[in-house]
């Protein structure tokens, strides 16, 4: 016996796999009787959402995948954290090579008034 996908067509062999394609693919709850039910498809799409660009995936793993290794947003705000933190530390090195530079200048006065 064949199951055929309404929304896109595609054949399956076991209804357990067409009603796990409706899941995924169409975001859509399937019952036993194949009466689909839409009520709960606004919950099932909210937390499919990558957190960083809102493109919406079709599973937990892959917006997990995607945030942790793909999202291009993700990326940016790392390597912008990244320089902000670069920029930090240049002016504390900055701050500290001016106050060396004081306390070498104070001991260059201390040195020739002896």
């Amino acid at each position: 016996m064949e199951y055929i996908c309404n929304s896109c067509t595609k054949n399956y062999t076991s209804y357990k796999s067409l009603w796990y394609h409706n899941y995924k693919y169409h975001k859509q709850n399937v019952t036993n009787n194949d009466d689909i039910v839409t009520n709960n498809v606004t919950k099932i799409t909210t937390n499919l959402n990558c957190k960083f660009c809102n493109k919406l995936l079709a599973s937990r793993q892959s917006k997990n995948r995607h945030e942790n290794h793909y999202c291009k947003e993700k990326n940016k705000i790392n390597i912008i954290n990244k320089i902000e933190n670069q920029d930090d530390k240049i002016e504390i090195l900055i701050e500290t090579v001016n106050k060396l530079k004081k306390e070498n200048e104070l001991i260059k006065k201390m040195k020739t008034n002896k």
